[in-house]
């Protein structure tokens, strides 16, 4: 791309942000050059660089870049759930960099200069109006597959040979059989054959003949934005949709189904596509967004704990679990779970959070201890979901020890999401919650709500 025509496009899209809400601009940029865009102080980017080599998979681990906004300097991760760096009325990620097209080559990500970055402005809605793509959280829970993680299927991991990677280009949310999925905006249902150029460059598929409104791939292009939402590996549909149907934000567009390259787990592959840009852009933010607008009611699962990663003897667990819980060990890290809902351990034991690389860690153990407050002393339960062996522990007294001996496979729920409901006694104050999991199968993980005896939120 020419610097003239991206230099349109930029203008472009900021006219479209400035007319529906406060879409991102998406822009590429090189080392040492500086952008100014209309109504965004100056940004340079000083450098970028690999911060995390996967040594064992040859692959990166974790990267970021320097980016000078006006005259402060910020550093902006790179990955498939980090936060905006916010600077004065700024927000600002970073999507990719070139070294990732270096390792496997995947056209759908190549920027044509060092860094591709996305701006928007602070307290204002990302893009009005969206919901998130499931009515209820678990699908945001057992995410196998984000933006920029690398995609190798089960047998794989298993197999330890990592054949046929490549980077994801959309968001893959694990899903039950059958569970349903809506569309997160208000927009219009088209066909894949309606944009020739995004099938040649292969942004979107064309495997259903592109004559009829399938599930495989289901496309709806939003209302006001040029953007494109791309859903896949449906099961059916829950109407008889044709090209150019409205779709309301929320509608019910279809069912999860085991379709796809996931070793057979039920999932959605949700993309989101720029179409004037030709590119896919991390679904991230928006997700965010829509979760907490759209599923307050969910916002009580814990998501902020210090982890305790053992890398001892597997004899030695036990004597490590009870000096955590008498509080002689000090934490190796701290985690934040992205989205509330199921807290995937392989993400908070990694050393690069999020990044895209922690598919294949296997046969773990580690405590993680989170808080929460209380405003009175009552009787309350904790809702537990967890793969594994899992020990729970509230104010240093064991609440719960169980096992969920599910596979990883389609017919069963790895995770059994809020399966236990542990009654327990809640002090007036700062209550202290620790999990002890030990990894029986690849999703490695576990999901805490504090409730009252009624099963309400505490406040």
């Amino acid at each position: 791309m020419n610097n003239k025509l991206f230099a349109i496009l930029v203008v472009v899209f900021f006219v479209a942000a400035a007319s529906a809400g406060n879409f991102p601009v998406y822009f590429e940029i090189g080392v040492g050059e500086t952008v100014s865009l209309d109504g965004f102080p100056p940004i340079k980017l000083v450098d970028k660089k690999v911060t995390f080599w996967d040594e064992n998979l040859k692959r990166i681990g974790a990267a970021q870049v320097t980016v000078l906004v006006g005259k402060e300097k910020v550093v902006v991760p790179i990955g498939y759930e980090n936060d905006d760096v916010v600077v004065g009325n700024v927000r600002l990620g970073a999507e990719v960099i070139s070294d990732y097209e270096k390792e496997f080559g995947n056209a759908r990500f190549h920027p044509d200069k060092d860094v591709r970055l996305r701006i928007a402005k602070v307290g204002e809605d990302l893009m009005p109006g969206g919901v998130y793509p499931f009515s209820e959280p678990w699908g945001s829970g057992t995410r196998n597959q984000g933006w920029l993680t690398v995609c190798t299927n089960i047998q794989s991991i298993e197999s330890g040979k990592f054949t046929q990677q490549r980077y994801h280009d959309g968001y893959d949310f694990g899903a039950w059989e059958g569970q349903l999925i809506r569309s997160v905006c208000k927009g219009t249902v088209v066909l894949a054959s309606k944009y020739p150029q995004l099938l040649v460059k292969r942004i979107i598929s064309n495997r259903n003949g592109g004559a009829v409104v399938g599930g495989n791939p289901f496309l709806v292009k939003h209302a006001e934005l040029p953007v494109l939402f791309y859903y896949t590996h449906l099961s059916g549909l829950a109407k008889d949709f044709k090209d150019g149907d409205t779709i309301e934000a929320g509608e019910i567009i279809g069912y999860a189904s085991a379709r796809g390259a996931s070793g057979g787990w039920y999932h959605l592959h949700f993309s989101t596509i720029l179409i004037d840009q030709q590119i896919h852009v991390n679904p991230f933010p928006f997700l965010k967004e829509w979760y907490k607008k759209s599923l307050p009611h969910y916002m009580d699962f814990l998501s902020n704990f210090d982890v305790y990663h053992f890398k001892g003897e597997s004899g030695k667990r036990t004597e490590f679990e009870q000096s955590v819980v008498a509080s002689k060990v000090k934490p190796t890290g701290k985690f934040h779970n992205s989205l509330p809902g199921v807290v995937q351990l392989r993400e908070a034991v990694a050393a690069a959070p999020f990044s895209g690389m922690n598919h294949a860690i296997s046969g773990q153990f580690a405590i993680l201890k989170g808080k929460f407050d209380c405003p009175e002393d009552m009787n309350g339960e904790l809702w537990l979901g967890h793969t594994g062996k899992t020990r729970v522990y509230l104010n240093g007294e064991q609440v719960y020890s169980g096992e969920n001996k599910n596979p990883y496979h389609r017919s069963a729920r790895t995770i059994q999401t809020d399966s236990q409901m542990v009654k327990c006694q809640f002090k007036k104050g700062v209550n202290e919650v620790i999990a002890a999991v030990e990894q029986t199968n690849v999703f490695w993980s576990f999901s805490i709500r504090p409730r009252t005896k009624l099963g309400l939120p505490l406040k």
